[in-house]
């Protein structure tokens, strides 16, 4: 039996190159300085880089998400409103 190598087929743009996929984990957790008080953490990581980010704030998971979606030719109110951690580190 003879095998032949895989030749790479041209096929049309998959949705897959139009598209990202991430994965968003969030947890409680309780601070030993307000003790009693408790506070949701959590992470989201790009599924293609593997790129993650820890985040405190659900805004910080579409500001994650924006520059793919600007890569993708996406128009996205990031692009035009500062950041929240930019005015909150303006005096």
């Amino acid at each position: 039996m003879v095998v032949e190598p895989l030749t790479p087929v041209s096929e049309p743009e998959s949705s897959e190159s139009l598209s990202h996929s991430f994965v968003v984990k969030v947890w409680i957790e309780e601070t030993a300085a307000e003790a009693g008080m408790t506070m949701w953490r959590g992470h989201i990581t790009h599924v293609g880089t593997r790129t993650r980010r820890y985040i405190q704030e659900l805004d910080e998971v579409s500001m994650f998400i924006a520059p793919y979606l600007q890569a993708l030719g996406v128009e996205t109110k990031n692009e035009t409103a500062p950041s929240r951690k930019t005015q909150e580190g303006e005096s």
